[in-house]
């Protein structure tokens, strides 16, 4: 046998420190730094309770869909809700932290709403909710199937866990993807833009100002899902005339006698981390 070239012999020495699985159409890789997220809790929607955090007199509601007892969201956790079983239409955006999800829209793809949550039964009753994070495990104690383990004797891959399999993600701009598949189809928030802004003459005298909130929202017709950013938005006006906003945008333009005077109070919030993903299981 030949020596090999050093191109070989750097080929060899790769080989050794990872595994490859060949598909029909991509390349799975994975070695002792493998750290994809994997599915370490799921149930069927229709466990939750939906409550109202509105008061029994108020004239309006604020749903929440509360999990069901021993589920909750860890930190660090990314969290995705089933899109496959969802025949509406109606467009909409969720949040989903601690032990509750809340959902977000009007039945309009433009349309801007405040921050209120919805109901969404429809929803609720066809959707699963999957939670994917890292996990460290020892090895199984039958050792069935196939598993990976590095030096610190740590499982970094187990063919008997699911893991999640990124279709796309992105931020800015839209996008659409087919849910016609056999496999869940899962959609991931990444993150959301936030801006407040509130000037006030005295304490809850006038106040004139917006809170907003920039979150994915998801579109299903025909078995495929857009994504698009949308805005949601709450203003307070004092005595003036409510300011003007570009749905596109999120961009808001305050009238001649409405712009924000800097008043005795003024208060300022905002974070940008908007984002979406949507996956499947592998």
């Amino acid at each position: 046998m030949e020596k090999p070239t050093r191109h070989e012999d750097k080929v060899w020495n790769n080989m050794s420190t990872y595994l490859e699985v060949i598909g029909d159409d991509k390349r799975v890789v994975i070695d002792d730094k493998f750290a994809c997220m994997e599915v370490v809790d799921s149930f069927p929607l229709s466990q939750c309770k939906k409550k109202d955090m509105s008061s029994s007199t108020a004239g309006w509601h604020n749903y929440y869909y509360e999990f069901p007892t021993g589920h909750s969201i860890p930190d660090n956790a990314l969290v995705g809700i089933s899109l496959n079983g969802i025949t509406s239409e109606v467009p909409f955006s969720y949040v989903a932290i601690g032990n509750t999800i809340r959902f977000f829209g009007d039945g309009s793809a433009v349309a801007q709403i405040g921050i209120v949550a919805i109901e969404r039964d429809d929803i609720i009753a066809t959707s699963t909710l999957y939670i994917f994070n890292h996990a460290t495990r020892t090895p199984s104690e039958h050792g069935v199937g196939l598993e990976i383990i590095n030096d610190n004797n740590e499982i970094v891959f187990s063919s008997e866990r699911p893991y999640i399999n990124v279709l796309k993600c992105g931020s800015e701009e839209k996008d659409n993807i087919s849910t016609a598949s056999e496999k869940p189809i899962i959609a991931c928030n990444l993150g959301e833009d936030y801006y407040y802004e509130l000037y006030q003459q005295a304490h809850y005298a006038s106040p004139q100002g917006v809170e907003s909130h920039k979150r994915p929202t998801y579109i299903l017709k025909n078995q495929v899902v857009s994504i698009v950013p949308r805005f949601f938005n709450t203003f307070w006006t004092g005595d003036s005339q409510a300011p003007e906003y570009n749905p596109d945008t999120g961009e808001w333009t305050y009238p001649d006698n409405g712009g924000p005077e800097y008043g005795e109070f003024y208060e300022f919030d905002a974070w940008y981390n908007y984002g979406w993903l949507i996956g499947t299981i592998c």
